[in-house]
């Protein structure tokens, strides 16, 4: 949906209830919690063992199904997260990379970023017009998996 304000000049941009389809498509319950994060962040470590990779936990193979049920979320949600929310991004892209390999640790990804969606269910984009010029940097490290590799190459 897009809702226009000439006056103010600003544009908002909604899929209004886009969320609450897809959790009922793939019959996301209701968590006990609100989740905050779409993402398991890898806790910070200091001193000599920042260095060191964090080892990821082989878990078991999910059946067939559970592939197929990675596969339909991150297609069900790469558009809103491209368009409307960008908070979610980082975390789709992270269970595509996983996608090939998945185990039970992805289904587990995926749930969260569904409870975090569950609590999140609004979500708008707004553009406002103003008078200023934009300057950018980036930084190749800008976007970057666990395993220190950069999306800027890919």
């Amino acid at each position: 949906m897009l809702e226009w304000n000439y006056e103010q000049k600003y544009a908002v941009f909604s899929m209004p209830n886009y969320t609450k389809k897809v959790l009922k498509r793939y019959r996301h319950s209701t968590p006990r919690q609100t989740q905050d994060c779409p993402y398991q962040p890898v806790p910070r470590q200091y001193g000599s063992q920042s260095r060191i990779l964090p080892q990821e936990d082989p878990g078991t193979l999910p059946d067939d199904n559970g592939e197929q049920y990675i596969r339909q979320v991150v297609e069900s949600l790469i558009y809103y997260a491209r368009v409307i929310d960008l908070a979610i991004l980082f975390a789709l892209s992270e269970i595509a990379q996983k996608q090939a390999n998945s185990t039970d640790n992805t289904i587990q990804c995926v749930k969260q970023l569904l409870g975090y969606m569950h609590s999140n269910p609004f979500v708008k984009i707004r553009f406002q017009a103003f008078d200023m010029i934009l300057n950018t940097h980036s930084d190749a490290s800008y976007i970057s998996t666990g395993k220190r590799q950069s999306y800027a190459g890919r």
